[in-house]
């Protein structure tokens, strides 16, 4: 009985909140307007554009057998440090440059062509995602607290973060950690479909 009545009292709650939300969206209509209106067009104009260059890139270098050589030269740090598999250290570098989506995008087509295994990219979900520079010091940074510099801070401090999880799980991955040279190909062909599938 007692149940019930908290459940129906619980229904009756949500169904204020919904009703209030709603006045207040109502009565506020122009602010709520301006508002989305400044949303929408920052996302089409600034969120968007940049993503889709580096959505393109990423398609680019898994495609053509790049990422292997964007990888190497970091080969003691991805190694020995971080212990993840060195060809990947691409993925970390751009899934924390690049922008939110480019990392999980880079480990799905890396699974999805069978050069990683799926539990290797749930793990390495957890540290390839982050916001690019770019968009902390200008959105985060100029929009939310009215300086660069505070957007940048939350950067270097997402960014300390996400190497501080490469470091606990990084070890955790039972990749071949052998740098299997992929082949390396680049043809017209690629390019369109890396724009199609960025899109």
């Amino acid at each position: 009985m007692l149940k019930r009545l908290a459940k129906e009292l619980c229904i009756y709650i949500l169904a204020g909140v919904v009703i209030w939300f709603c006045i207040i969206t109502i009565s506020g209509g122009e602010s709520v307007k301006l508002g989305i209106s400044e949303a929408v067009d920052r996302c089409m104009n600034i969120i968007i554009p940049s993503l889709f260059v580096f959505m393109a890139l990423s398609q680019i270098l898994v495609s053509s057998g790049l990422y292997y050589c964007v990888s190497m030269p970091f080969y003691p740090i991805s190694r020995f440090i971080m212990g993840i598999p060195p060809q990947l250290f691409f993925v970390f570098l751009l899934g924390n440059t690049a922008g939110y989506p480019v990392g999980v995008k880079l480990l799905s087509d890396l699974c999805q062509r069978k050069i990683i295994s799926q539990r290797t990219a749930k793990i390495m979900s957890c540290f390839c995602c982050c916001g690019g520079p770019a968009f902390y010091s200008g959105t985060v940074g100029l929009a939310v607290f009215g300086c660069t510099g505070a957007g940048i801070a939350v950067f270097v401090s997402i960014l300390a973060a996400n190497f501080l999880t490469a470091l606990v799980l990084g070890r955790a991955i039972n990749e071949d950690k052998k740098t299997s040279k992929p082949t390396f190909r680049l043809d017209g062909r690629m390019f369109t479909d890396s724009v199609i599938m960025a899109g």
